[in-house]
C-alpha cells in the first residue's frame, strides 16, 4: 500500500536528530571527533608504532579513550574487550555503555547493541526514548521481535507523547496482524494532533488487514512469526491462497507463537468460516490468556452458537465483539441474522440501519472529499467514537485548506473528549457505545456458557429440519448414487450457431463492448407446446442498426430438432445485440421479443401467425444505449407490463479506446456509467419513462444482471440489478401516495435490505444472477457471480425481506475464487428436492502469462440441506471439462422429459444445448397464465406440499444475465409421486389451491380456473 522505506527513515526525522546527538555525546566523552565525512578518527599520529605507544599511555589515563582508538584502527575485538573490562567494575558507566552500543551496532551485533542500549537507557533516561527506538530497530534485525516491541513500550512509558515511538508501534502491530491493539495508540496520535491520514483510515475496518509500512527489510521473512500472521491475514483477505493452505499456515504460526491471542483468535475464525466447526471444542480448550479481548474470538463463538440455533447467546457473543470493535460490520451482520431468527424485528431493523451507515462509511472513507469527511465525522460522533470524529474533522479541514482556522475548535473538542474519558469508566464507555450501535442493552442476552459449548454435538447441528439453513459442509451421503450429467447435443438437434462479438477480430486488441457476450431467449412463439430459442448476435460496430450478424430464431419442429425460421418469422435484427427479454407486451397471449443492444432497442410484437412485426416505434424514448439486460413485468400494480432496461456504460469514449496490451486502458470503471430505465405503458400502447421512479436516473451504475420478482411477497414486484464494481441496486415495491394513479412505486433499498454488497463489505464485479429458494424456507434468495479472485455472493432472504450474504456457510466461496463468472442458473437438475447451480466462467482479458486463467471450465454444483458441492467434470460430462469463455446461460426442458436442460453461449465456442441425461426421481412442472393478473404472472409464487415436505418456486423475469428462461416452474420432489396441495399466490392477490396433483407431469394453471390442465407431451 505504501512504498518500503528504511526503518529509521520511517520512524521520524526527530529520531535521526536525537540519535545523532546521542552518538555525538558518546564519542565526545571517548575523546574522539567526527569529521565532515562522518567517520570517527583518532587524533593520534598515523604511525602505528607511535599510535600503540600513545594508546598505552592514554589507556593508563583513560581506558575508554584507548578502547575507542582501537576501534578506529580496525580492532573492534580489542576495543570491546577493553569496554567490557570497564563495565565489569562499573556496570552503569554511561560512557562505556554508549561505547559498547556503538561498537556492536557498527559490527552488526544487533542483539548485543540492543541489550547494551537498554542498559544505557536505564542508566541515563535523558535521551532514552530515542535510544530505545534504535534498540527496537536492532532487535528487529536480530529476530527478537518481542523484545523489539518491548523497547517501544518502554519508550512510551518514559515519554507517553513520543510520536515516533507511538507511530512505530502502530506500524508494528498492524504488520503483525494485531489490528485491534492499534486502536488506543492511533487515538493517542489523534489526541496529540499528530495522526497521519493512513492511520485514521486504519480504524475504519479493523477486521481486515491494513499495512502502513513493510518491515521486510529488517526481519527474517522466512522465519515463522507474528509477521507471518500479518501476511497471512492479507493473503486470506485477498483470496490469494486456498482456505486449507491458510489454515495450515495458521497452525504453523500457532506452533511458533502459542501464546498469541491474536493468532489463536484468527485461527478460530478460519475454522468456522471454512467448515471446520468440529474443531472448535479443541480450539476452545487450548486458547491462551487474553482471548476475551479479541473480537475474532467472540465472532467465532457467535458463529458456532448461531449454527447450533443458540441465538440468544450468539447475539451476546457478537455484541461482545462489537464492544471491542464497534466498527466490526461482519459481527453486526451476523448478529442481525440471529435477531431475525429470534423474531426481534424492531431490533433487527434498527441494527440494519446502523449497518447501512457503517457500510457507507467503509465505502466512502478511502476517497472521501471534505464534505464526505465531515459526514463521517458526524456519524462517528453519533456512534460514540469521538476521537475518530475529531480525526475526520481534521482531515476535512486539511482537504479544505482551513486547518489553521479550525485548530481552536479542535482543541476545544479534544479537551471535552479528554475530560469525558477521564471522568467515565472505560467499561461504561464501551457499553454505551455498543448500546448506541445496537439500540438495545447487550446485557439482556446471556453470555455463552463455555462448558456447554465444548460439549455441543456437531451432529445434532447437522440434523436440523429440512427447511432450515445448512450448518456445515459435510459431503453428501455416500448412499446417494445419483449423478448429474449434461451432454451437448446442439449439432444433433440443428442448433448450429456461434455468437459473434468481434472479440477475436484482431489479435491482442479489442473493445470493452466486445467482452460481455450476447443473450438467449427461450419462448414458445407459436404456442405448439415446444420451446423455441432466439439467439442474439453482434460482431459489428456499436450503434449501427445494420452492422452486425443477424439474430437467429430457431423453431422446434416435430421429431425433436430445430429449424432456422428467422426470415419467415421476420425477426432478423442486425444491431450489436446484448440482452433479450421474452414476455407478452400487449397481453394478447403470444410471447413478444424485446431486444437490448449497444444501440437502439428493438421491440418485436408476435402477430400470432408465426411472424413478428418490428414495433420499436412504441418505445417513445429509445435512444442509443449500451444495454445489458431487459425484463418485461408489471411494476405499477395495474396488471400491465413495464419494460425494465439495465444499462452499462454511457460514454462515447468507450467505443474509441482499445484494450491493447492489457485491460486497464478500457476497464469499465474508467468510463461514465449509465442509468437504468423503467418504461411504463401509456393508454395508447406506447411506452415512456415512468415518472414515479425518476430517482433511478440519479444513480448511474455499470448494470449487468437483472431479476424481477415479488421478493418480499408484499405490494408489487421488486427488481434487483447486479452492478459491475459498485453497489448493487434493489428496487423495492412500496405503495404510492394518494396523488398517484399507480398502486405502487419503487424505492432503492439495497443497502438497507443487505444486498448491495457481499459479506466482506466491499463492492464486487457482480454479473450473473440465479434466483431461487436455496434453503427451502419459502423465500427467494439470490446467487451472484463475480470477478476472478472474488467469491460469489449468496444473498439469503429472511421473512422480513432482508438479505445476508451466506456464501461461506453454503460452501460456495472456495470453488468460486479461481473463476470469473458470468451467466448462472439455479434449478433442481437432479430432482432430489434441492436446487442446484450451473455457472459459465471465462475471463475478460488474457493474462495467462501472469498465471491467471483466461478460458475457464463451467461449474455445476449440487445442492442439499448442507449447502453446495462442486461436481467433478469427469462425471458431469465432456462440456464441463472444456475450458472456454462462457457468457449467457438459460434454462429449459427442451425435450419435455421432466429434467431441466441448459442452453449456453460463449465468445469462443458455438452455442451449446446441454441435455440433462441424469438419472432422476420425480418432478412437477407448472405454467401460469394470469387473467386478472398480468398475463405472464410475474411475481406469482407457488407452494407445493407432499406429506411433511414443501417446496416454493417463484415466477420471475429478467432471469439473470441477458437471458429469458423457458417460463415454467420446475420442482424436483424426490421420491414423492403425488402432491397433497399446490397453492398459487397470484400477483392480483388471489390464491388458488389444487389438491391431489399427480407428479411427473406438466400442468397449465390459469388464474380463476378451478382445474389444472395437464399438458400432453409434444412429439
Amino acid at each position: 500500500m505504501f512504498p518500503c522505506q528504511s526503518l529509521l527513515d520511517r520512524a521520524n526525522v526527530l529520531i535521526l536528530l536525537l540519535t545523532t546527538l546521542l552518538c555525538s555525546a558518546v564519542l565526545f566523552v571517548c575523546g574522539c571527533r567526527r569529521e565532515e565525512t562522518g567517520r570517527v578518527k583518532s587524533p593520534a599520529d598515523s604511525s602505528e608504532v607511535i599510535a600503540e605507544a600513545s594508546d598505552r599511555a592514554r589507556g593508563e589515563a583513560d581506558p575508554l579513550a584507548a578502547a575507542m582508538a582501537q576501534m578506529q584502527r580496525g580492532h573492534p575485538e580489542k576495543a570491546l574487550h577493553a569496554v567490557e573490562e570497564i563495565l565489569g567494575s562499573q556496570p552503569k558507566n554511561i560512557e562505556a555503555l554508549g561505547a559498547a552500543v556503538e561498537i556492536h551496532s557498527r559490527q552488526g551485533g544487533f542483539a548485543e547493541a540492543a541489550d547494551y542500549g537498554v542498559r544505557l537507557a536505564n542508566a541515563d533516561p535523558r535521551d532514552a526514548p530515542a535510544l530505545l527506538i534504535r534498540c527496537f530497530d536492532w532487535n528487529l534485525r536480530a529476530g527478537r521481535y518481542a523484545l523489539a516491541e518491548a523497547n517501544l513500550l518502554a519508550a512510551l512509558e518514559l515519554a507517553p507523547r513520543d510520536v515516533a515511538a507511538r507511530r512505530l508501534l502502530v506500524q508494528l502491530l498492524n504488520s503483525q496482524g494485531r489490528r485491534i491493539e492499534t486502536r488506543s495508540h492511533v487515538e493517542e496520535l489523534i489526541r496529540g494532533k499528530a495522526v497521519a491520514w493512513p492511520e485514521i483510515l486504519s480504524l475504519i475496518d479493523m477486521r481486515g488487514p491494513f499495512t502502513l509500512v513493510s518491515f521486510d527489510e529488517a526481519i527474517d521473512v522466512a522465519k515463522v512469526s507474528l509477521f507471518s500472521l500479518g501476511k497471512l491475514r492479507t493473503s486470506y483477505a485477498g483470496f490469494e491462497s486456498k482456505p486449507a493452505q491458510v489454515i495450515e499456515s495458521a497452525e504453523r504460526i500457532l506452533e511458533a507463537c502459542p501464546e498469541s491471542a491474536s493468532a489463536w483468535a484468527f485461527y478460530g475464525r478460519l475454522l468456522v468460516e471454512n467448515g471446520r466447526e468440529r474443531d472448535i471444542p479443541d480450539w476452545l480448550s487450548d486458547v491462551p490468556p487474553g482471548m476475551s479481548g479479541q473480537p475474532e474470538y467472540w465472532t467465532t463463538l457467535g458463529t458456532w452458537l448461531q449454527r447450533a440455533d443458540r441465538h440468544a447467546e450468539a447475539i451476546r457473543a457478537y455484541g461482545e465483539a462489537l464492544r471491542l470493535d464497534s466498527g466490526n460490520r461482519e459481527a453486526l451482520r451476523d448478529l442481525i441474522v440471529s435477531l431475525d431468527k429470534m423474531g426481534a424485528e424492531e431490533q433487527s431493523l434498527a441494527a440494519r440501519q446502523q449497518l447501512a451507515i457503517l457500510d457507507q462509511i467503509f465505502r466512502t472513507a478511502r476517497d472521501a472529499d471534505a464534505e464526505q469527511s465531515m459526514w463521517i465525522a458526524t456519524e462517528m460522533q453519533k456512534l460514540t467514537r469521538p476521537w475518530e470524529a475529531l480525526a475526520w474533522m481534521m482531515h476535512a479541514a486539511q482537504i479544505s485548506g482551513n486547518l489553521g482556522q479550525l485548530i481552536p475548535e479542535l482543541d476545544r473538542r479534544a479537551s471535552i473528549v479528554a475530560q469525558w474519558e477521564a471522568a467515565t469508566n472505560p467499561e461504561l464507555i464501551a457499553t454505551s457505545r455498543v448500546a448506541k450501535l445496537l439500540g438495545f442493552e447487550l446485557e439482556n442476552y446471556p453470555l455463552p456458557n463455555l462448558d456447554e459449548i465444548a460439549d455441543v454435538d456437531v451432529t445434532s447441528i447437522a440434523s436440523m429440519s429440512p427447511n432450515s439453513q445448512p450448518p456445515d459442509r459435510d459431503p453428501p451421503p455416500a448412499e446417494d448414487p445419483r449423478m448429474i450429467r449434461f451432454d451437448d447435443v446442439a449439432s444433433e438437434v440443428g442448433i448450429d450457431v456461434t455468437t459473434e462479438t468481434g472479440f477475436f477480430a484482431q489479435p491482442d486488441s479489442y473493445y470493452s463492448y466486445q467482452v460481455d457476450g450476447s443473450g438467449i431467449g427461450v419462448l414458445d412463439y407459436d404456442l405448439d407446446g415446444r420451446p423455441d430459442v432466439y439467439v442474439m448476435q453482434s460482431g459489428g460496430p456499436p450503434n449501427d442498426a445494420q452492422g452486425s450478424e443477424p439474430n437467429v430464431l430457431f423453431r422446434q419442429v416435430p421429431g425433436r430438432s430445430f429449424a432456422d425460421v428467422t426470415l419467415q418469422a421476420q425477426t432478423t435484427d442486425r444491431n450489436f445485440g446484448a440482452g433479450v427479454a421474452v414476455g407478452d407486451v400487449n397481453q394478447d397471449g403470444f410471447p413478444d421479443l424485446l431486444l437490448g443492444n449497444v444501440g437502439a432497442s428493438v421491440l418485436f410484437i408476435n402477430q400470432g401467425d408465426g411472424s413478428f412485426r418490428n414495433a420499436s416505434e412504441l418505445l417513445q424514448e429509445n435512444p442509443a444505449t449500451w444495454t445489458s439486460s431487459f425484463a418485461i413485468a408489471d411494476l405499477s400494480g395495474d396488471h400491465l407490463p413495464e419494460l425494465i432496461q439495465v444499462n452499462y456504460i454511457d460514454d462515447p469514449t468507450a467505443f474509441e479506446v482499445k484494450c491493447a496490451g492489457g485491460y486497464l486502458l478500457c476497464q469499465p470503471q474508467r468510463f461514465h456509467p449509465a442509468t437504468d430505465r423503467v418504461l411504463k405503458a401509456n393508454a395508447d400502447g406506447t411506452f415512456a419513462t415512468w415518472k414515479s421512479i425518476t430517482t433511478i436516473a440519479d444513480q448511474p451504475k455499470l448494470g449487468l444482471g437483472l431479476v424481477v420478482a415479488n421478493f418480499d411477497k408484499q405490494h408489487g414486484n421488486d427488481f434487483f440489478v447486479s452492478n459491475d464494481g459498485d453497489l448493487n441496486h434493489y428496487w423495492n415495491s412500496v405503495p404510492s401516495d394518494d396523488a398517484s394513479e399507480d398502486r405502487f412505486t419503487l424505492v432503492e433499498s439495497a443497502g438497507l435490505r443487505g444486498c448491495s454488497i457481499g459479506q466482506g463489505g466491499t463492492s464486487q464485479a457482480c454479473m450473473g444472477i440465479a434466483a431461487g429458494d436455496f434453503n427451502r424456507d419459502g423465500l427467494l434468495d439470490m446467487y451472484i457471480t463475480n470477478f476472478y479472485h472474488e467469491p460469489v455472493n449468496l444473498f439469503v432472504q429472511n421473512r422480513l425481506g432482508f438479505f445476508t450474504d451466506q456464501v461461506t456457510r453454503f460452501g460456495l466461496s472456495e470453488p468460486s475464487m479461481s473463476m470469473l463468472g458470468f451467466g448462472t442458473q439455479s434449478r433442481d437438475f437432479d430432482n432430489d428436492g434441492w436446487l442446484d447451480l450451473a455457472t459459465l466462467n471465462g475471463h475478460v482479458f488474457d493474462a495467462s502469462d501472469q498465471g491467471v486463467p483466461f478460458r475457464m471450465k463451467a461449474q455445476l454444483m449440487t445442492g442439499d440441506r448442507r449447502g453446495f458441492t462442486l461436481e467433478q467434470p469427469d462425471t458431469a460430462g465432456a462440456y464441463w471439462q472444456r475450458e472456454q469463455l462462457g457468457r449467457a446461460l438459460a434454462t429449459w426442458d427442451w425435450n419435455a422429459d421432466g429434467k431441466m436442460d441448459l442452453i449456453a453461449n460463449h465468445l469462443d465456442q458455438p452455442v451449446a444445448v446441454l441435455q440433462n441425461n441424469s438419472e432422476t426421481p420425480n418432478w412437477l412442472q407448472l405454467e401460469l397464465v394470469g387473467t386478472t393478473s398480468e398475463r405472464d404472472a410475474i411475481g406469482a409464487d407457488v407452494i407445493i406440499t407432499s406429506g411433511s415436505e414443501s417446496w416454493t418456486a417463484f415466477r420471475t423475469a429478467g432471469d439473470g444475465y441477458m437471458v429469458s428462461n423457458e417460463p415454467v416452474l420446475h420442482f424436483g420432489i424426490g421420491d414423492h409421486i403425488k402432491l397433497d396441495r399446490v397453492v398459487v399466490n397470484w400477483p392480483s392477490g388471489r390464491a388458488q389451491t389444487f389438491n391431489d396433483v399427480s407428479a411427473n407431469a406438466r400442468y397449465l394453471l390459469v388464474e380463476d380456473v378451478a382445474e389444472p390442465y395437464q399438458r400432453p407431451a409434444a412429439k
